[in-house]
């Protein structure tokens, strides 16, 4: 179900998009954190968080939120704070204290965060916009259930998970392009193909220019850390799902030679982080299409996914929110002409090409969008989906002027 809630909120959480954990049974771990008959919560209450959090750092308000029932968590709770310098943080968060950091028996805030996204987005955990609080979904209870104290997950947990990966649009989105004839491509080559290219939040760097900059740079040490750090926005995330889907074994991590030619030189480099789809990873993928005799797999999309940064990013969240409201509770297919009546209705003007370019950029997310002619309609199905309609979402006067310069073109 698609509901509108209204609200006065002018900004809201990171959800959506993650670059850091990989580690799934961290992952099965924090989601445990959710499930207050689960082993992981009690030893959290009764061991852990007492070891690891300072009464002066809030440990008694920490253990009252984990006892409450139902048992839903702040935000605040979960992620903790910072300190300054970094090297003297304390634990002063649930998630810090659930995954053990490479140096302490605890993770920082900002990758505390990243792990609540986690869970968040592969719909283990829901969240409440009004009390901004987490609590566990019906996924989440199937996955602490099937929960196993060991390093190794269990099948039981793999298919789990591999489930919750596929409803999952942007994993999609990898899968699809590495599903094409003879697919190997590097994370720059996905990264420049997921989500709303070109706009703040999804940037791809050019995959050419850091081929010939790497032909100059002698010194390996640097050359190295070039091929590392060099990414955008998207590249990151084409990378971090392209690890997940690595883990679960729906693809495969294969070098790639990268070859450009420029000003009739011609430049090599060979890029390690490059993929490749499994034949696990097509079945996985058909299934989650709902080819042959599977039920397509509903996807879980959340609005803060729709736009990371800008100051447009709540106004873009709205209009590709309602964009899909549409697309997918009509039984029919719309053309642009009437999804733009729509969205006048609900406060949102937008011009003929800005819908056209959501409706790509909906693609490029990894929603199956379907084009009749002019007509255009969403084939998949979506997990309960709230949008947080502001009264008075109004775009910038930049936003307006780049949307002019597109009619433009």
């Amino acid at each position: 179900m698609i509901s509108i809630m209204a609200t006065e909120a002018t900004s809201f959480r990171a959800l959506g998009w993650v670059q850091d954990p990989s580690n799934f049974r961290s992952l099965c771990n924090v989601v445990a954190v959710f499930d207050s008959d689960s082993a992981k919560h009690n030893e959290l209450v009764n061991t852990v968080l007492p070891k690891l959090v300072l009464k002066s750092d809030g440990l008694d308000d920490l253990l009252a939120a984990m006892k409450t029932r139902p048992l839903k968590i702040k935000y605040s709770y979960l992620v903790g704070t910072s300190f300054k310098p970094r090297s003297n943080s304390r634990c002063n968060g649930i998630i810090q204290a659930t995954v053990k950091g490479q140096r302490r028996d605890f993770i920082g805030d900002w990758p505390a965060d990243n792990f609540v996204r986690w869970a968040h987005c592969l719909g283990f955990i829901k969240y409440d916009y009004a009390e901004d609080i987490f609590s566990i979904s019906s996924a989440g209870l199937k996955l602490t259930a099937a929960y196993e104290n060991t390093e190794e997950l269990s099948e039981k947990e793999r298919a789990i998970l591999t489930n919750a990966l596929l409803a999952y649009p942007p994993a999609i989105r990898v899968l699809s392009l590495l599903a094409k004839k003879n697919a190997h491509l590097t994370k720059f080559e996905i990264g420049r193909e997921l989500g709303f290219i070109g706009e703040s939040g999804f940037s791809s760097m050019p995959q050419n220019i850091l081929i010939r900059a790497l032909s100059q740079i002698i010194d390996s040490k640097k050359r190295n850390e070039m091929k590392v750090d060099w990414e955008g926005s998207s590249d990151k995330y084409a990378r971090m799902i392209a690890r997940w889907l690595s883990n679960l074994g729906l693809i495969e991590q294969v070098q790639k030679t990268v070859s450009v030619n420029v000003g009739g030189e011609t430049y090599s480099e060979t890029i390690g982080q490059s993929y490749m789809i499994t034949a696990q990873g097509i079945t996985a993928l058909n299934r989650s299409l709902g080819k042959s005799r599977h039920a397509r797999i509903k996807k879980n999309i959340c609005f803060e996914m729709l736009a990371t940064k800008g100051t447009d990013r709540e106004y873009l969240r709205t209009r590709r929110a309602l964009i899909i409201k549409q697309l997918i509770e009509n039984k029919k297919a719309v053309t642009v002409d009437e999804l733009q009546q729509y969205l006048a209705v609900q406060g949102v003007e937008a011009a003929f090409e800005v819908i056209r370019d959501d409706i790509v950029g909906l693609g490029r997310l990894g929603l199956d969008i379907s084009v009749d002619g002019e007509k255009y309609s969403c084939r998949d199905k979506i997990n309960d989906f709230i949008i947080p309609l502001a009264s008075d979402i109004t775009e910038s006067e930049i936003g307006l002027a780049k949307d002019r310069l597109r009619e433009d073109i």
